[in-house]
């Protein structure tokens, strides 16, 4: 694991200008990949206080970019920069070896284990703390987590197939259940 400065120059975020920084690293440019579905029913604009706790402002002289990342990780000598939602200077960034490859090639270009590169989960959404939200989700999802009561009052440790309607996927509509 590395920490270099993230703007060793003031015109730079590692080894990427402005243009590639809001290109690779931004939200904005995370929103336009993910942050909607095809049908629209998922977007990630309506909640986008959602990013609050995963940003941070990139500065290119006067301009700022905000970039997708995880800026607890950050260190600085200055407090009043920790305190704040900026890089400076002589803040340093924990960059694995296969990232600082992708940061320091002869063209720069978005590390595969990016936060902007799809690998953004947030918190838990709020419908899933409550208490039958997380039903729902793993109902969704055809997932079946063994031990847990269903909101049914039964449990998974059953060996009855109605009792676990989900066990594993293989219940789904169309599929056998091999139990």
């Amino acid at each position: 694991m590395r920490q270099p400065r993230a703007q060793s120059q003031p015109h730079l975020f590692f080894e990427y200008d402005k243009k590639a920084t809001q290109q690779l690293f931004s939200v904005e440019a995370y929103l336009r990949k993910y942050g909607k579905d095809p049908d629209g029913f998922f977007d990630l604009r309506r909640n986008m206080e959602e990013f609050d706790d995963w940003t941070i402002d990139v500065c290119f002289g006067e301009e700022v970019v905000q970039v997708l990342c995880c800026p607890e990780d950050r260190e600085c000598c200055s407090a009043k920069c920790l305190a704040g939602k900026a890089l400076c200077e002589s803040c340093r960034v924990p960059v694995c070896q296969l990232c600082f490859s992708y940061t320091n090639a002869a063209s720069p270009s978005l590390p595969p284990p990016s936060l902007a590169n799809d690998m953004m989960i947030f918190y838990a959404p709020e419908d899933s703390r409550s208490p039958f939200g997380i039903y729902d989700a793993v109902a969704a999802a055809g997932l079946f987590i063994p031990g847990q009561a269903h909101p049914t009052g039964s449990s998974s440790s059953s060996n009855s197939s109605s009792s676990r309607p989900f066990a594993g996927g293989q219940d789904r509509p169309g599929r056998r259940c091999s139990s």
